[in-house]
């Protein structure tokens, strides 16, 4: 009698349960933070959660990260990486580095970005290609304590990034949509409704964008109106929808930031 007259219930809760672990999920991440303190401050009071990526050593890095921290925003470091054609970026890895050489300065890299709780990277169309060199990248990631995950920016369909990430048992997830690889307000509105439309159709989808203005504007009108779609940060979307740490490489980032506390944040 008991089982009858709970188990109706008992279902509805269970299909509540499921129903609400199928939410379409989605992260965005706004590359290229540093070298201006205004675009960080509208990055920065952007409708959480979102992470912000961070390049290292550029003039406003130490002010952003701490401005980034205190809003409870998951950070990255944007780690320059050799290009396919064309010159790197400052401070980027290259191809032809030894082991110790790559592995110091991507250390001085995540060093100058404080609060780093991850790694993506800046260009790489050349670097990420390289199996080998991906290793070395991501066993130093391995052995930073806390241990880094990695978000693999996809710069190039053939990157071994992922690959060399899940190899050496540290978090990860890929990037799916560039919000503004097209510039102007209709070409990013429709990449935005790409990643959405990737979010309800596949279940996950991870968005890159730049704190263009056209950018901010777009986000600033759409992100409070993904209806439909929950928006997480790195470590709920990493475990639902990547690869997550393995053995003791564990790792934690900070909690969402309220919106209050995202618009009072200043670098």
């Amino acid at each position: 009698m008991a089982v009858r007259r709970w188990g109706p219930l008992l279902l509805t809760l269970a299909l509540g349960i499921s129903q609400a672990a199928a939410a379409p999920t989605a992260a965005l991440i706004i590359d290229d933070l540093g070298h201006n303190r205004e675009s960080a401050r509208r990055a920065l009071a952007l409708p959480p959660p979102f992470a912000v990526a961070i390049l290292p050593h550029a003039p406003y890095t130490t002010a952003i990260a701490r401005a980034a921290r205190r809003a409870g925003t998951d950070i990255l470091v944007h780690m320059p990486m050799e290009t396919e054609r064309g010159p790197a970026a400052p401070h980027a890895l290259l191809a032809d580095m030894d082991e110790s050489t790559l592995r110091a300065r991507l250390g001085r890299a995540v060093d100058s970005v404080p609060g780093a709780v991850g790694v993506n990277n800046h260009q790489g169309s050349g670097l990420t290609t390289r199996a080998s060199v991906m290793d070395v990248v991501m066993r130093e990631l391995a052995q930073r304590s806390p241990p880094l995950l990695f978000i693999d920016s996809r710069t190039t369909a053939a990157t071994e990034a992922e690959a060399a990430a899940r190899d050496a048992g540290i978090a990860v997830a890929r990037r799916h949509v560039f919000l503004d690889h097209r510039k102007g307000t209709d070409a990013i509105e429709r990449a935005t409704e790409a990643w959405f439309a990737r979010a309800r159709e596949t279940g996950c989808a991870l968005a890159i964008a730049h704190p263009r203005p056209d950018t901010m504007r777009v986000l600033e009108r759409r992100l409070s109106r993904a209806n439909g779609i929950e928006r997480v940060d790195l470590a709920t979307y990493i475990e639902r929808c990547g690869t997550p740490a393995t053995g003791d490489t564990k790792w934690r980032v900070s909690s969402s930031p309220s919106p209050a506390a995202a618009r009072n944040s200043k670098p």
